[in-house]
């Protein structure tokens, strides 16, 4: 059976060189920004001999933060994409692991647990954690998460990873490590000018609004219509008539209970005019008030996952060969990759729609 890999998609706030002061900054990054990033980035890992090498900036002693290391990373040339495997470490700053007997009783007992060494295996050092899949797209200035079964998701501590490393291990042309009269180390960007910088890595989620959807790479997708609707104690729906008639929502009484909440999920198969015309459906009727009234869609008959039309947010998968992994703890970044080069058209339409239709919308 395939392990499938949950795709979520991020946006910048900033990613690059600023200056420091805000009022300078204007629109766009002074340098550095994804594609230079990731570039740096890549030479920077691969140059390391050990993983435990691409820790990005020395940590505090007393960080109860999780450390963050880079395992491997692929880049393909025609698209210029990259695959970075991080490894969120879950070790504590004694290289130990702490533990809870599978039958020690609820309470406070003081020998019910235990921390035990987890540094070496087969005479090895071992860095106990979990891989993290990341797809950096520069194209669209966008990149995505990707989790596994046995995988981990965790986008602050990469992009603080990223923060870091451009700070404490990436040298350019903007950077200017400064020492004190004691000795004490100090790192500043500037530019040509000697103006201030600052580098920023803010990604948020990236939601696709209706309008912006592709329908014809979702339509066909479709498996089932699910709607919900708010009706009387008698029964009587409080939606309009346009959605009662509309054929591809029959309603199914067989098994629904009294209730003044319903939710109907019919079995459908859509064309991308027949989806749109839902979406208007759902524009018109999406003031009613009612938090409960919706309507939506299913992707597939095993699961049971809703995307809502009042709140979608692009979600995609991919399909990874568990074979693949062996006795490793990870996909190896090429292999990821492949696999994304394969799907990418189909897996980038929705968010080529929305950011064209951005660009439209501010005439851009």
């Amino acid at each position: 059976m395939a392990d499938l890999g949950l795709v979520t998609f991020f946006e910048f706030n900033a990613c690059g060189l600023y200056p420091t002061f805000k009022e300078d900054r204007g629109d766009s990054e002074t340098a550095f920004g994804l594609a230079k990033t990731l570039e740096e980035l890549k030479d920077w890992v691969i140059a390391q001999d050990d993983v435990e090498n691409t820790l990005p900036a020395d940590i505090p002693e007393l960080s109860t933060r999780n450390k963050v290391l880079c395992k491997s990373v692929s880049h393909d040339a025609n698209t210029g994409d990259y695959l970075f495997v991080f490894w969120k470490c879950l070790d504590d700053d004694s290289g130990k692991l702490s533990g809870v007997y599978s039958n020690a009783s609820v309470g406070d007992s003081t020998n019910d647990s235990v921390s035990f060494a987890t540094d070496e295996h087969s005479g090895r050092p071992l860095l106990v954690g979990h891989p993290m899949y990341y797809w950096f797209i520069p194209e669209l200035n966008i990149f995505a998460s990707i989790k596994f079964k046995k995988s981990s998701c965790y986008t602050d501590g990469v992009s603080n990873f990223i923060r870091e490393a451009i700070k404490h291990r990436i040298e350019s042309p903007y950077r200017n490590v400064i020492f004190d009269d004691e000795g004490n180390k100090s790192i500043v960007f500037r530019d040509s000018n000697n103006q201030s910088l600052k580098y920023l890595f803010y990604p948020e989620m990236m939601e696709v609004k209706l309008n912006n959807m592709d329908l014809n790479t979702i339509a066909p997708r479709v498996t089932h219509i699910v709607v919900r609707e708010s009706i009387s104690g008698i029964l009587r729906s409080t939606r309009g008539e346009t959605l009662k008639l509309w054929k591809k929502t029959e309603e199914k009484h067989s098994g629904l209970r009294r209730s003044k909440q319903v939710e109907v999920i019919s079995e459908a198969r859509v064309t991308p005019p027949e989806l749109r015309e839902l979406l208007t459906l759902y524009a018109s009727e999406s003031g009613l008030g009612n938090d409960w009234s919706n309507i939506g869609f299913r992707t597939s008959y095993t699961s049971h996952t809703t995307k809502w039309f009042n709140s979608y947010l692009d979600r995609n998968y991919v399909a990874m060969d568990p074979a693949m992994m062996a006795s490793r703890a990870n996909y190896p970044s090429q292999a990821v990759l492949d696999v994304l080069m394969r799907e990418r058209d189909s897996l980038l339409a929705n968010v080529r729609s929305e950011l064209s239709l951005r660009e439209e919308s501010t005439g851009t």
